[in-house]
């Protein structure tokens, strides 16, 4: 059975770490069989005088927006014969209209980048993708910039194995896995000197059941530095996605709440794949 992702919403502002993100999601929607969505929020420009200016329109403002993102459009058909292509603006603030847009669109994937050409560009991309992972229920695939789109070998499936005794969304890792042909690393990052719980332990057992049928193995590497141990498992096992689901008060959501989150979005050496449960 194949992934069901066949529409992928690809928000960009047209800045370099957007770039990336929206060559990867092309070529892997080419690879699978998906159509791309391109979206573009913009600002209705406010005044900062009381002076009288002549502002342009939000229609002006939309068309114009509108056309360009259709020449990038048209760059990417260029690029990846066969391939469909839609456009899509509206105005707003992008971590807010992205989710909204990938619900009324039926998106199945959001597909973003980190990493711009300067502070102030991969700040502000990097807070957009942090926002949306926090308001949206599809899944986000975050790319790390200059990162180019092949079948992921392996993937790594980074979580705390307390949270994973109902693990809803262990058929879609299946199927990533079967799509990819990959092999699924199953990794939990311990502390020097902790013992694996009693509930770590049933979880391990559970989490060989829900696998069973896919190429998978378990990994409990100490590292004090979660982010650090994810990215050097990812790096020695030569990995081309990181998978991490999103639990309230669990794991990535404390990631999310706390100064390693500019690290793992903005620092993350593979691609990540957020799955909320």
């Amino acid at each position: 059975m194949q992934i069901n992702m066949k529409k992928f919403l690809v928000p960009t502002d047209f800045s370099h770490a957007a770039g990336t993100s929206v060559d990867y999601a092309a070529a892997m929607a080419q690879f699978m069989g998906a159509e791309i969505l391109l979206f573009h929020a913009f600002h209705i420009p406010i005044p900062s005088t009381e002076a009288p200016v002549v502002l342009i329109s939000e229609e002006d403002l939309m068309n114009e927006n509108l056309t360009t993102l259709k020449k990038f459009a048209q760059t990417l058909t260029d690029k990846f014969p066969g391939l469909t292509v839609n456009c899509l603006v509206n105005s707003g603030f992008a971590a807010e209209e992205i989710p909204k847009i990938a619900m009324s669109q039926k998106a199945d994937l959001i597909v973003m980048g980190v990493g711009g050409s300067g502070m102030v560009d991969e700040y502000l991309f990097g807070s957009t993708t942090v926002g949306v992972i926090r308001h949206t229920k599809i899944p986000v695939l975050v790319i790390p910039k200059n990162h180019i789109f092949s079948p992921p070998a392996g993937i790594v499936f980074s979580c705390d194995y307390t949270e994973l005794r109902q693990l809803s969304t262990a058929d879609l890792i299946k199927n990533i896995v079967k799509t990819f042909n990959s092999h699924l690393f199953v990794l939990s990052v311990e502390r020097e000197g902790d013992r694996v719980s009693i509930e770590k332990a049933i979880s391990g057992v559970h989490i060989e059941g829900a696998f069973s049928e896919i190429k998978h193995s378990l990994h409990f590497p100490y590292g004090d530095d979660v982010v650090s141990g994810i990215n050097e498992f990812a790096d020695q096992h030569k990995a081309g996605w990181v998978i991490m689901i999103p639990h309230e008060h669990g794991f990535l959501d404390r990631l999310l709440n706390r100064s390693l989150t500019r690290k793992m979005i903005f620092h993350t050496h593979t691609p990540l794949f957020v799955i909320h449960d």
